[in-house]
């Protein structure tokens, strides 16, 4: 009888199955296990702040409200550009209506003579004025994102003011959220007012000019030009 050999039956009595290799178990299971190591001073300051992302979050501008600061930069730009101009024509057009009206002209009554000096020289105050008011401008839009942080961090509320400064639409809007918005109002509705005033002046010489020294139709059609091109001035007022 031959003789039969159960050595895979001896492997699978004692738990050992041909062609695979148990897991390695650690000789001193009781050692205490090990702690990782704790993180670095470079890897804690990687981590990100978000306690200072909300603070950023606070004093920095919307896109829509730098947006609109960047407009009125130029707007106020422009401004200043217009009115430095009016101010020279209003000083050459002030030579000219500034004359003794008997030694020039017997058609020049006293009182269009007044009249025509004394819109010379507020024409020539308000643009100095809206020039100025200009410059106002320009420097209170710069000094806008500073003045937002100040009143940030002064802020007792800061969750309800980063909630609401993220739904706001308008430049004034935003700034009265912080409370800081009454220099701008001002300078802007100023620097606008005088503009407007000394475009009207210089449109109101122009059209007592006419009816003193030209004929009746050409005044009317000078009278009818400047009343239609004084309309923006008071579209710009009124905005």
């Amino acid at each position: 009888m031959p003789h039969i050999h159960n050595s895979q039956f001896e492997g699978q009595e004692s738990g050992h199955v041909p062609g695979h290799n148990p897991p390695t178990i650690p000789t001193n299971p009781t050692a205490p296990y090990a702690p990782s190591a704790p993180p670095s001073q470079s890897q804690w300051l990687k981590q990100p702040d978000r306690e200072g992302a909300r603070k950023d979050e606070l004093g920095k501008l919307p896109e829509i409200v730098e947006s609109e600061r960047q407009g009125w930069i130029v707007s106020a730009q422009a401004a200043a550009v217009v009115a430095a101009l009016l101010c020279g024509v209003e000083a050459s057009l002030l030579t000219l209506v500034k004359t003794d009206p008997s030694n020039t002209s017997s058609l020049l009554p006293e009182s269009a003579f007044r009249l025509l000096l004394s819109m010379s020289y507020l024409a020539l105050v308000f643009n100095a004025s809206s020039t100025i008011a200009s410059l106002v401008m320009l420097d209170y839009l710069g000094e806008i994102p500073m003045l937002v942080a100040k009143a940030a961090r002064k802020a007792a509320d800061k969750e309800r003011l980063i909630q609401e400064s993220q739904e706001v639409d308008s430049m004034d809007d935003y700034l009265g959220l912080f409370k800081v918005g009454s220099r701008w109002n001002w300078a802007r509705r100023y620097c606008i007012g005088s503009l407007v005033l000394g475009s009207s002046c210089i449109f109101i010489q122009v059209v007592t000019y006419t009816w003193i020294y030209e004929a009746h139709s050409v005044a009317a059609i000078v009278t009818v030009a400047c009343a239609f091109g004084s309309v923006p001035l008071f579209m710009l007022f009124f905005s």
